[in-house]
């Protein structure tokens, strides 16, 4: 115990600058993803960004090398082996240091939920510490082996390039194994939820690479030891169900296709101007017969396109999530997207209509809201929104929203949907402040901008003539998907209907 005390003295001594800076980019990261004002675009918070992103991974990476590389396997004639240093003793010293280094980015993530509300969660990131041990384990079995950065940078690119060159092999002799052979290597049911599958994966490789390691600083048999990282790799597969390798990947939801479209025709309302052109939001009219789409189901129109003549006439508009509306005829309508009145002007009969559409069904609750002006925000169980620029300009009210949504491997999985906003975890409505009028769903689409864990994200919505900013406000609704499901529109005969 005397000699890890001692050497992880000298090593917190000599690398002291490096744990520093990287609890200023965890101070970092908590102002970023922590306030609403972190989440702003500004020049000071895209520099900042840039930093947490770029420096701190690869002043991480770069610190566990050169600290294990101190005391290296690989050099025959290093001076401190001749010397009555205990090699388990040193294991586990290099092992502690890389979990203090962990420790620094848990505790900057747990504060962060704890700023956004999300305290019920910290057992779940806190045990995530499990599987960042265990993956940054191998990055000291590596660098052990190497006499400097460059060395190990060499070698890490071999097994990079290795590992990609049998990739591309495993495609040819997928042809020549029968899968069903790959298939009965897994053990574990295809169902198998996907945070039990990180937990049993976390626990077998940092087993594994505890074993491993100890072989190798008692023994220094490197081929060996890479032998044995082998048998490790057909342990996990065995221990992997049967549609992942290694517990990547894996099982999922099956998506129901009990919610489906039905479409009787296309109305085409009143123009809206944008920058002095006209445009048309194109309202799908629902078959009336159809009763099997649930009152509460959102849509989205992933993609949707015209056929006409020969031509092709796409939908502008980017995905969004939307609640089904009533039109002036009773009769339920959905928004396919806007089109240029010019483009509308050119179509003629036969009119085609391609669609790709999502259905999520969920329950929502109201709980918070958002003023219209840069910086208002919400906050609650570990997600932060705030409002970056709201402006209104010709009735047309433009808002950009940034986000940060909180996952961990660790929680049992929820239904998500990768058409929507921020995963489906939230719905927007528009409504204004004296509570007078009718509330509008808000669309936010589900086009973001990303840099780091921030999610930037764009909507529009027509206001009535005479509106101002102060008068409006967005309602945050968070939502629990319950199930969602995928199909298509594939219309030959449409009408087009104008007012």
């Amino acid at each position: 115990m005397k000699t890890i005390v001692h050497l992880l003295k000298k090593d917190l001594t000599r690398y002291a600058w490096a744990i520093v800076l990287l609890a200023l980019l965890g101070a970092i990261e908590i102002y970023l993803h922590g306030t609403d004002a972190g989440l702003l675009e500004t020049p000071a918070n895209q520099i900042l960004t840039s930093l947490v992103m770029i420096v701190g991974p690869i002043l991480f990476f770069i610190v566990i090398v050169m600290v294990v590389q101190e005391e290296t396997l690989a050099d025959p004639d290093a001076y401190w082996l001749a010397r009555p240093i205990s090699r388990g003793s040193l294991l586990a010293e290099k092992m502690i240091f890389v979990l203090l280094l962990i420790l620094v980015g848990t505790v900057s993530e747990a504060v962060v939920l704890i700023l956004n509300g999300g305290s019920s969660r910290l057992g779940f990131a806190l045990l995530g510490v499990i599987p960042a041990l265990a993956m940054w384990n191998w990055q000291i079995f590596l660098a052990a082996q190497t006499r400097s950065l460059a060395r190990y940078l060499l070698l890490a690119v071999s097994i990079f390039v290795g590992f990609y060159g049998l990739m591309f092999a495993s495609i040819f002799l997928a042809r020549a194994i029968p899968f069903s052979l790959i298939e009965q290597i897994a053990l574990l049911p295809r169902t198998t939820p996907r945070h039990l599958l990180i937990l049993i994966q976390s626990v077998f490789w940092l087993s594994a690479g505890i074993g491993i390691l100890l072989h190798l600083y008692r023994t220094r048999r490197i081929l060996r030891s890479w032998l044995l990282l082998a048998g490790a790799l057909l342990g996990s597969a065995i221990l992997s169900p049967s549609d992942s390798m290694f517990g990547l990947a894996g099982y999922t939801d099956p998506s129901h296709r009990s919610e489906r479209l039905k479409l009787d025709h296309i109305r085409l309302p009143n123009p809206f101007q944008v920058n002095g052109e006209d445009y048309v939001e194109c309202e799908a009219v629902l078959d009336s017969n159809d009763a099997s789409l649930a009152p509460d189901a959102r849509v989205t129109i992933v993609s949707s396109q015209l056929n006409s003549g020969g031509a092709t006439y796409p939908f502008e508009s980017k995905p969004f999530s939307q609640k089904q509306m009533a039109g002036p005829d009773g009769k339920r309508t959905i928004s396919l997207g806007t089109m240029k009145r010019s483009e509308l002007d050119k179509i003629t009969s036969p009119i085609e209509l391609l669609a790709h559409y999502e259905i999520t069904l969920s329950t929502e609750i109201e709980s918070g809201r958002l003023d219209l002006h840069r910086g208002s925000g919400y906050h609650g169980n570990g997600d932060r929104l705030a409002v970056r620029s709201a402006s209104l300009a010709e009735r047309r009210l433009h808002v950009t929203l940034a986000g940060v949504v909180a996952k961990h491997g660790w929680e049992p999985k929820q239904v998500e949907s990768r058409s929507e906003a921020y995963d489906g975890r939230f719905s927007f409505t528009l409504v204004r402040k004296d509570g007078s009028g009718t509330p509008s769903d808000f669309r936010i689409p589900s086009f973001q901008t990303s840099l780091g864990t921030i999610r930037e994200a764009t909507s529009e919505a027509t206001l009535p003539e005479g509106a101002k900013l102060d008068d409006y406000e967005i309602v945050v609704h968070t939502r629990q998907l319950i199930q969602n499901s995928h199909d298509f529109i594939h219309t030959k005969e449409v009408k087009l209907v104008k007012p």
